[in-house]
C-alpha cells in the first residue's frame, strides 16, 4: 500500500460475538475514549432529491411519489442511473420537470434545485461493523458525534463516501456479520 494509506482490517463474526467485541471487549480493553464507531453519510439520489425539492417548492407529494416509484436505480445498460438518463428514460418525469421549470426570482427552478442536490450529503449514520481503535483519545484525532444510545461516532468517514481516517493514520476495523457462521455453529452443535 502507499505510505499513509492503511488497509482495512475485515474479519467475519457471528452477530453475537461481533456485538460483544464492538460494544464490550474493545472499549474495556483499549479504553472507552480510545474506541469509536465509524460514521457514514447518506447522499441524495435522484428520487430523494426530487421528493425533497417537491416538498420545498410546495408541489403535490402524491404526484411526485407516483413518478419516483417508477424510477429504477440503473439504466438499461446496468449502469447507475444519471439525471439526464432518468429524464430520457422516464417521459412522465421529464414532462413533470418541464412543467415545473419556472425559476422564481432568485430561486432556481424545481428541476435545477433537485439536480443540484444530487450526491450531496443528506444525513449521517453509523457504519454497522466499523470501529476505530487508537492508542490515544479518539476525540484528540477526529471530531465525534453522538450516535444511537449516545455511542461516540466519528464525524469523519472511511469507505465509499470518503477516506478521511486513513490519512490520519487510523485503521478501520470492519467487524462483519456473516449469518452463515450462525448456521455453521448450529450444525457443529447438532453434530456433537
Amino acid at each position: 500500500w502507499v505510505q499513509g494509506e492503511y488497509p482495512d482490517v475485515d474479519v467475519d463474526f457471528n452477530p453475537v460475538v461481533r456485538d460483544y467485541l464492538k460494544n464490550v471487549w474493545a472499549p474495556k480493553t483499549f479504553g472507552e475514549m480510545n474506541v469509536c464507531a465509524i460514521g457514514n453519510y447518506t447522499t441524495f439520489g435522484i428520487k430523494s432529491s426530487l421528493i425533497d425539492m417537491a416538498r420545498v417548492y410546495g408541489l403535490d407529494r402524491n404526484e411526485i411519489l407516483s413518478l419516483t416509484t417508477k424510477i429504477g436505480l440503473k439504466d438499461e445498460d446496468g449502469k447507475a442511473l444519471t439525471w439526464d438518463k432518468a429524464l430520457e428514460s422516464y417521459p412522465d418525469l421529464k414532462k413533470y420537470c418541464d412543467e415545473n421549470s419556472q425559476a422564481s426570482g432568485e430561486y432556481p427552478s424545481f428541476k435545477d434545485a433537485a439536480r443540484r442536490l444530487l450526491n450531496r450529503n443528506r444525513g449521517m449514520g453509523m457504519h454497522a461493523g466499523g470501529l476505530i481503535i487508537a492508542s490515544q483519545r479518539i476525540d484528540n484525532l477526529v471530531p465525534l458525534v453522538k450516535g444511537k444510545d449516545g455511542v461516540p461516532v466519528s464525524a469523519f468517514v472511511e469507505g465509499l463516501h470518503g477516506t478521511d481516517l486513513g490519512p490520519l493514520g487510523l485503521i478501520k476495523f470492519d467487524m462483519l456479520v456473516i449469518t452463515n457462521l450462525v448456521q455453521i455453529s448450529k450444525a457443529c452443535k447438532l453434530i456433537k
